[in-house]
């Protein structure tokens, strides 16, 4: 039988009530900053190379449904408005 844990880890709510009391609110955000600037050029990076690849395999962007209900025009006649 497997023995009880001799070092028990604090709990999340202990580990948040420290933060809170030696940093305050601003220490929930420590590192915010940099891993934002990390990750815009990453992801930017990603989705160019998803679109060249797809461009480069001749996929075609087709409209959703509701992109195209968001995005059609209705003639000034027309009583029904998207919102």
């Amino acid at each position: 039988m497997a023995s009880p844990l001799v070092d028990q880890r604090p709990s999340v709510a202990e580990v948040a009530r420290t933060i809170y009391r030696t940093h305050g609110w601003r220490g929930f955000y420590a590192g915010f900053t940099p891993i934002i600037l990390r990750a815009f050029p990453v992801n930017a990076a990603a989705y160019s190379v998803y679109e060249g690849i797809m461009r480069l395999l001749g996929a075609e962007k087709h409209e959703t449904g509701m992109a195209r209900l968001l995005t059609q025009v209705r003639s000034a006649d027309d009583s029904v408005y998207v919102l």
